[in-house]
């Protein structure tokens, strides 16, 4: 079953950042990660994610590298 998780990653100038995952096969060690969730997914399926994973993506996207490089 796929589940929505947020993984932490170190980011060569902002220290650790969150990323937004799906997974499966998940045991008490360890869970497949099946793909890297981005904001584009919601805006192309938005039905497959709950409000607060809408919330979330948005948050993570505004802090993504592409928008801090914009400002």
């Amino acid at each position: 079953m796929n589940k929505f998780i947020i993984g932490i990653k170190e980011h060569q100038f902002f220290g650790y950042v969150p990323v937004p995952l799906i997974v499966d096969n998940c045991t008490e060690e360890y869970c497949k990660i099946k793909r890297i969730v981005v904001f584009q997914d919601v805006i192309d399926d938005p039905d497959s994610y709950s409000p607060i994973q809408k919330e979330i993506l948005s948050i993570i996207d505004n802090i993504s590298d592409e928008k801090i490089y914009l400002y």
